[in-house]
């Protein structure tokens, strides 16, 4: 490719560039690669394309990225703003993360940063070896990395960006009119090229191996930017969640994927191997992950979901390599864990604090007549025992209690959600670690074997109050329904048009259940 196409791609593909920063490119670009010398470059090559112009500045792109770990957390209330995330991505399974071999399925990385073989390969053809090295060395590697005109200063992002044939990937889905850096788009590492990165990249792919291996792990950079790590929050409200869930369903006119890409620093432009004019960015280096939202499903014994139910939960996720548009064949994505959002006081209390907080509530209530009281008190508590599902003589109730930690160093039933891909055969403990990475301990109560969690900070339900004596909600909220084959009610959006679907014949008066959904690739 002429370098007057890939200058001219260079300007297309930044968004915030500033007349000083334009200025500075073009001194580079016309005199930053002419002492060739010292990156052992052969000026004595006998391709005829190679003497024509600087190695460096017709290098080819140089870098892969993935990830192997995609939660998606349904939450929108108005108290989880700011406090929670929607999307947390990640790369963490690999050698060389730290924490031993809990959690790894191989010793071998699923995701992360790795060389592309293309630009390995051309680096063993236009270098040579500085004398005395019989060989070329990883730093001429390194700084051919840090002079090329494609690969210095990229940095891998995230975002979500729509496919719709129209707009492309330059569309950033955004909380705003404008995509915002750090928000929309989230820059993750550092400059690639810098050895910070590129030394841990190197020692995976050079000397030139037979199959190159993915970095999940930079032991050189700070905790901030050791690992490909980056969450999203964009769940305003109710509406605008379904309205991003849609978007990745292909719901009308918008195809969204979300993107792992490079942009070079402090851009937010996907980084393409488009030349046109036009460049629509049809393409871009990196991965795309189709994710589908789908209503939570019931339990085999019940009859059916409740039809009007928020698609709140990932079913599935497929992985495509946005340069070919093609679907990444070896990449295969579990979405088995779904995990029931519990309000904290449905969690896990003593039952005799349901009893005496009925009892108050009706002999205080002085719209019930002194003789039905005790009848009332009695079809509170039994409606609660309903509710919360309590076997007779039992001392606790709730929806989501502590885990019994005796069972952690157990296998959990291989015929369970926990006997395929990255969790099959490990103990709860190994699970346990695993998820953890995106629902820690100090935001988070796990029990993986009731399939629930607990937010610490945060209400994903809203604390809308009722009367105490009303539908048996004792202490004063409202209740979320717990049973996803059960009519419930889309509780921050009052005129949103499936708040408005009957169930039995009346509108359902129960909140909607939250989720959170853990995936991860084989």
């Amino acid at each position: 490719m002429p370098l007057t196409t890939r200058i001219g791609r260079l300007f297309r593909s930044r968004i915030t560039m500033s007349a000083t920063s334009i200025a500075l490119l073009s001194i580079i670009l016309i005199v930053g690669f002419q002492n060739c010398g010292k990156a052992g470059f052969d000026s004595a090559t006998t391709d005829a394309t190679l003497q024509s112009t600087n190695p460096a500045s017709s290098a080819p792109f140089a870098y892969e990225a993935s990830v192997d770990m995609i939660t998606y957390n349904s939450c929108n209330s108005p108290s989880s703003q700011g406090k929670t995330y929607n999307f947390l991505i990640g790369s963490y399974d690999s050698k060389n993360s730290t924490g031993g071999v809990v959690g790894q399925s191989s010793t071998v990385a699923k995701s992360g940063v790795k060389l592309k073989s293309d630009f390995i390969n051309y680096a063993y053809q236009v270098l040579k070896p500085d004398y005395p090295n019989p060989d070329i060395v990883a730093s001429q590697v390194q700084r051919l990395l840090a002079e090329s005109t494609l690969n210095a200063k990229v940095v891998p992002q995230l975002s979500v960006r729509s496919i719709n044939k129209s707009l492309r990937l330059n569309n950033v889905f955004s909380k705003t009119n404008t995509p915002s850096l750090g928000i929309d788009v989230l820059a993750v590492l550092g400059d690639l090229s810098n050895p910070t990165w590129a030394d841990t990249l190197l020692a995976n792919g050079f000397p030139k191996k037979s199959k190159i291996e993915y970095a999940d792990f930079f032991s050189l950079a700070s905790n901030t930017q050791n690992r490909i790590e980056g969450a999203f929050h964009f769940n305003n409200n109710e509406q605008t969640a379904e309205d991003y869930r849609n978007a990745f369903n292909k719901i009308g006119n918008i195809d969204a994927q979300l993107v792992l890409g490079f942009s070079y620093e402090n851009e937010g432009m996907l980084i393409t191997p488009e030349s046109t004019d036009q460049d629509v960015m049809s393409t871009a280096y990196g991965r795309g992950y189709q994710m589908t939202f789908s209503i939570p499903t019931a339990y085999a014994a019940s009859p059916s979901s409740w039809a009007y139910h928020p698609n709140n939960v990932v079913s599935k996720i497929e992985e495509y390599d946005l340069e070919s548009g093609k679907a990444v064949t070896d990449a295969t994505w579990d979405c088995n864990l779904k995990y029931k959002i519990v309000r904290q006081e449905d969690a896990e209390f003593d039952w005799n604090t349901v009893v005496l907080a009925i009892d108050q509530a009706v002999t205080t209530d002085a719209s019930i007549a002194a003789a039905d009281k005790a009848l009332r008190k009695e079809e509170l508590i039994a409606e609660q025992a309903s509710y919360y599902g309590r076997p007779t003589g039992a001392t606790k109730a709730g929806f989501c209690p502590k885990m019994n930690y005796l069972t952690l160093m157990t296998v959990p039933p291989q015929t369970s959600v926990y006997g395929t891909g990255a969790y099959a055969g490990k103990t709860y403990a190994e699970i346990l670690e695993m998820v953890r990475r995106h629902l820690p301990a100090s935001d988070w109560d796990i029990n993986l074997e009731v399939g629930c969690v607990v937010p610490k900070k945060f209400g994903c339900y809203q604390e809308n109050e009722q009367g105490v004596t009303s539908g048996g909600s004792y202490y004063g909220k409202y209740k979320v329904a717990n049973a996803v084959n059960k009519g419930c009610f889309h509780q921050f959006d009052a005129s949103y048009y499936k708040a408005n679907q009957k169930y039995n014949g009346a509108l359902p008066v129960e909140w909607c259940n939250e989720f959170v959904t853990v995936c991860t690739k084989r």
